[in-house]
């Protein structure tokens, strides 16, 4: 018998947040991190039924393991475009050691996602980086 030898943490479920917002409004959009060695996993899913389901995941440095997850989280929206039948999205969430960037594309039938770590702190995105 398989034993799982990790647990997920539910950081928590963007369905209420900016991700509930236009065509593709379902209940499904998940943020989970685990302990690792000097920080986090951290996983962001998303689930329409069989077809229709991916996730991304990226390591996020936090050696102290200073992220706090007892306060309720919000993704700041960054970039945001929409078609007849396409949307894409990209967002930021602030960690201690920096910035978790999720980048969604979702159309009919279709859904991609990207999470990456930005690593740093103060972050205007309107501002030229020189």
């Amino acid at each position: 018998m398989f034993r799982n030898k990790i647990k997920w943490e539910l950081v928590n479920s963007t369905a209420q947040g900016p991700f509930a917002q236009g065509p593709f409004q379902l209940p499904t959009f998940y943020t989970y991190r685990v302990d690792a060695p000097g920080g986090w996993l951290v996983k962001f899913e998303f689930f329409k039924g069989r077809q229709d389901s991916t996730h991304a995941l990226t390591y996020m440095p936090d050696p102290d393991h200073l992220w706090e997850v007892d306060k309720e989280i919000t993704w700041d929206l960054l970039y945001d475009s929409q078609g007849p039948n396409w949307v894409k999205k990209t967002f930021r969430y602030q960690v201690p050691q920096g910035w978790l960037i999720t980048d969604i594309y979702a159309a009919e039938n279709h859904f991609n996602c990207a999470l990456v770590f930005l690593p740093g702190g103060e972050w205007d995105p309107e501002k030229e980086v020189s």
